[in-house]
């Protein structure tokens, strides 16, 4: 136990003895010189002086194995060649005041890393103040001999600078269609491509020593055989249609162009041929039966209306880098609906709507009531004609909004538009005899024409995907908000022209005709969907589908009254309708 004592109290000795060396008289550990960023003194700081260890050169067989920093200096009055230490004075541990020759370096030497005037070191100030440190200045000494065969800065022989190759510029993924077919763009070196060119070097004309062609830095090399290593197989590749169908660049070369934005085909026109039918109005019914009123016998949708041809007009001309804005106007017409429906009974034909109190007078001795002409009749008739005109004039945003290497496209533009829908709806009765006969006394009519003009603003989403280099699939769909302007003109009138009225104990003032406005809010939506084909340089051709939906419209068929003496009643306009026209299309673009 006294000796397990002992040991203990001598490990605690030698432990705090070797704590208190560490820690100082304070318990602090001495700051750790270290040398400063810069040579301005240390702000708060006093560096006192501290003697500089001699730097000595070291011979190792290299001599010009190390090169001094080019922004430092040995501040001496003779500055020492590139390669070589200063000669050393005399220092402890020699005894003579020549120069030592080049071997290995004295004891207690080493080689400077900064210019002796340099060196500090960071020290805390002492309790009791610090004093600034001295300048430190190197020793005089004689330049010391080169040995035989090694090269000095004098004897060294300057080879002329050669500019070395630059890295060749990597292509920017938008290729564009050449005539014979293929696909260009701005190359890397990759066959097929164009180069870009390079301007001449300054030293033009130097005579270059062996290795002067320098070659492209590793890193660009490295990224050209990548290039070149790439498997192009269409979606998601450098090869994709879409980064094949469209110039990237601003100005470019002559390129191939198609029915797609183009730098050096500003313009386009489109000439489209459209096939289309509309749908049907609620139906109105017109005749009946004569004295059987279940017997109902013809409405407004017996109009057969067979599916009619239009036509279409679009020019525009693309502009801005990389022609990503363009403005267009176009116009489109359809040849006008038409069609006639007709109905006779052996018992005659009568009509449901409420005809008292409306006759035609020309004079006393030449007037009929209404009833008399349109009720028991031989013979109705319904004819309808519609008619459609369409202008409108789009800016649209071009650029891609998605990555070049991708199939899928979007480009969407704004624009005015303006539709017109004019219906024009006739009912007509036959008393007797034949149509036109007796002047027309024996025939009348309810005639009635709405107008739909619709003006308002658009949004137009252009939505492409491309199946191949000269094929795509596209869906544009344009969503307007408009405003409707609707007139009505209805008359009622005998077939010589006398209008009908209300009879003087009608209680009704006024006459036929009866002419209404109104204007009311209206949405119209138009969708074409098809594909489309590069068939030559300028050349594009196209299939589709079209569907135009518009609603808030006025249509004849919901304009004719109850009662036909209701005058007011008639010149209020119905317009909860909608409109619906589609068919196919097929079109044909030029590119100039």
């Amino acid at each position: 136990m006294k000796r397990i004592l002992s040991g203990f109290w001598v490990l605690v000795i030698i432990g705090a003895t070797e704590a208190w060396g560490q820690g100082g008289l304070y318990g602090a550990p001495e700051v750790i010189p270290f040398p400063p960023t810069d040579a301005a003194p240390l702000q708060g700081r006093v560096l006192p002086p501290m003697e500089q260890p001699a730097a000595t050169p070291a011979w190792n067989g290299y001599p010009n194995a190390w090169t001094p920093p080019q922004n430092r200096s040995w501040q001496s009055s003779q500055e020492s060649p590139a390669g070589r230490y200063p000669p050393q004075t005399n220092r402890s541990g020699y005894s003579s005041s020549s120069p030592v020759p080049y071997g290995a370096p004295p004891l207690g030497s080493s080689r400077p890393s900064q210019p002796i005037g340099a060196y500090r070191y960071a020290q805390a100030a002492g309790p009791y103040g610090a004093t600034a440190p001295a300048p430190l200045t190197p020793p005089e000494a004689a330049p010391i001999e080169a040995p035989p065969g090694v090269e000095t800065p004098e004897t060294r022989t300057s080879l002329p600078y050669v500019d070395p190759e630059g890295p060749r510029p990597l292509s920017n993924r938008a290729g564009f269609p050449t005539p014979d077919g293929s696909w260009r763009g701005q190359d890397t070196g990759i066959s097929g491509g164009v180069g870009l060119p390079t301007s001449p070097s300054k030293n033009a004309g130097q005579t270059t020593l062996s290795g002067g062609n320098a070659s492209a830095n590793l890193v660009d090399q490295m990224l050209r055989d990548t290039d070149e290593n790439r498997v192009f197989t269409g979606v998601g590749t450098e090869e994709s249609p879409l980064a094949k169908a469209i110039d990237g660049g601003c100005g470019g070369e002559s390129c191939g162009c198609w029915g797609f934005p183009m730098a050096d085909c500003p313009w386009y026109a489109t000439v489209l041929v459209f096939v289309v039918g509309r749908d049907q109005a609620n139906r109105f019914w017109t005749s009946y039966e004569t004295d059987n009123n279940p017997n109902q016998l013809m409405h407004t949708n017996d109009i057969g209306l067979a599916w009619r041809v239009g036509g279409e007009v679009r020019f525009g001309r693309r502009f801005g880098c990389s022609s990503s804005w363009a403005i267009e106007a176009a116009y489109w017409t359809l040849d006008p609906f038409e069609g006639t429906a007709a109905i006779s009974h052996p018992n005659g034909v009568s009509t449901p709507i409420n005809l008292e109190y409306v006759w035609f007078y020309r004079s006393a001795a030449d007037w009929n009531m209404a009833a008399d002409l349109f009720d028991s009749a031989i013979e109705h008739r319904l004819q309808r004609r519609n008619e459609f005109h369409n202008v409108e004039v789009n800016f649209l945003r071009l650029e891609r909004l998605s990555d070049s290497r991708f199939p899928l496209d979007i480009h969407w533009g704004l624009g005015a538009r303006w539709l017109r829908f004019e219906e024009d709806l006739l009912f007509g009765s036959l008393r007797s005899g034949a149509w036109g006969a007796s002047g027309g006394r024996n025939e009348a009519y309810i005639d009635q024409n709405v107008t739909n003009d619709l003006i308002g603003a658009q949004l137009t989403v252009d939505m492409t995907y491309f199946i191949h280099r000269n094929w795509r699939i596209f869906l544009t769909p344009r969503v307007g908000i408009y405003n409707n302007h609707i007139q009505l003109d209805f008359q009622v009138y005998r077939g010589d022209g006398t209008p009908a009225s209300p009879q003087p104990g009608s209680g009704v003032s006024g006459t036929y005709p009866v002419r209404a406005t109104t204007d009311t809010l209206s949405f119209l939506t138009q969708v074409d969907a098809g594909v489309e084909w590069r068939f030559a340089k300028n050349w594009t051709a196209a299939i589709g589908y079209r569907a135009i939906v518009a609603t808030g419209m006025g249509l004849a068929d919901h304009q004719f009254p109850a009662y036909l003496v209701d005058l007011p009643e008639v010149g209020h306009i119905d317009h909860n309708g909608h409109l619906i026209l589609h068919g196919g299309f097929a079109s044909l673009t030029i590119n100039f």
